[in-house]
């Protein structure tokens, strides 16, 4: 059986193996690798490994390489020619076959074309390779030392090799592309429909508020402030409040709770910015609703005679739709209790509705 390699720490870089992220809105390393097994090509995939010898393990770190290689967007990242080797030869191909397969890479004829075109800082500098001291040696017919490949390296070594092995090889790194790609584009279209929805939340905050000024005669930190406080009745109807269980009481609780038990950062930003994509588009929802009923309401609250009457108009405008929505559960979670006044409203699957943009990852298509 083919032994399971590891993927080393480089000076520069390294590959990521946790399957949580730090950061909850970002997919992480581990989380693309994880979606990628799940995918219904994976077992195709370990079925050809297993034909070449070698173990599912080692496919995963194949995947692992791919995935930092195909995110990074410029030379920072790299790892030592050994782990290249290891990777190789654990596929069946000899420990000869694949040091000439890097020399002829990355020190061919091709290769020393290219350099040659280079100035002397940027060939020490170049996007394939890097001699990390004077000991490093890569030529047509050496490779030893501490020899690190880039990213554009990497690939060259990959499309590179007539050998049965190393064209096995490539055909089963082109299938895990295919593979990764699919799950690198569900990442960027996530992050895609974060930043919409955010954009029309806010867009639809700063309508509101700047309603408030031109009605009440607010300021603008005044008018702000009304549509924070408004907030709190948003987060209330979303049904991620309930002061009666621990952990929920706000909903600034309500995150709190749902980043211990993903075990994240919550992102900067407070509860609107750790919001899932149904999250935010719900609070858009409401708050261009609310300014439209605030913007109905405008003649009976610019022909008030006081002050104090005009606020309390303003309130209940913006009050009274959202108390509604609340009252016949249109954001429960669960479609089929939408409307009913009876239905009980869980706060923690309310808050993994809304709030936990980690579980929304998992899901997301």
């Amino acid at each position: 059986m083919a032994a399971t390699i590891a993927i080393p720490q480089t000076p520069t870089g390294t590959v990521a193996t946790n399957t949580g992220a730090t950061s909850p809105l970002h997919f992480s390393t581990g989380e693309l690798m994880n979606a990628a097994i799940a995918s219904s090509r994976w077992p195709l995939v370990v079925q050809q490994v297993q034909a070449m010898g070698s173990t599912e393990e080692n496919a995963r770190r194949l995947v692992q390489l791919l995935i930092t290689n195909t995110r990074v967007s410029d030379d920072t990242y790299e790892f030592h020619q050994n782990t290249v080797k290891k990777l190789f030869t654990s596929f069946g191909l000899s420990k000869g076959t694949t040091k000439q397969l890097i020399c002829s890479a990355l020190a061919g004829d091709g290769m020393q074309q290219l350099l040659l075109q280079m100035t002397p800082e940027q060939q020490a500098n170049n996007n394939f390779f890097r001699l990390a001291d004077s000991g490093a040696r890569l030529d047509a017919n050496h490779l030893a030392g501490n020899v690190y490949l880039k990213r554009d390296g990497f690939n060259e070594v990959l499309n590179s090799g007539t050998s049965a092995i190393a064209i096995a090889i490539r055909a089963l790194s082109l299938e895990m592309m295919s593979i990764v790609i699919a799950q690198l584009d569900k990442a960027r279209r996530y992050d895609q429909a974060h930043r919409q929805t955010e954009t029309e939340r806010i867009d639809s905050n700063r309508e509101l508020a700047a309603n408030i000024q031109t009605l009440i005669g607010a300021s603008e930190l005044a008018a702000r402030g009304r549509v924070r406080k408004f907030a709190q009745q948003q987060y209330d109807a979303l049904g991620v409040v309930d002061k009666s269980v621990a952990g929920y009481g706000t909903a600034t609780q309500a995150l709190a709770t749902v980043a211990q038990e993903e075990q994240i950062v919550p992102r900067k930003g407070g509860v609107a910015a750790n919001l899932t994509t149904v999250g935010k588009d719900a609070m858009r929802w409401m708050t261009s609703a609310v300014t439209q009923d605030v913007v109905r309401r405008m003649p009976q609250i610019q022909a008030a005679t006081s002050e104090g009457a005009k606020k309390r108009l303003l309130t209940n405008a913006m009050n009274e739709r959202v108390k509604r929505l609340k009252k016949f559960n249109v954001f429960h979670e669960d479609p089929s209790m939408v409307g009913e006044q009876t239905a009980e409203a869980d706060c923690a699957a309310q808050a993994t509705y809304y709030l936990n943009q980690p579980a929304e990852k998992r899901t997301f298509e």
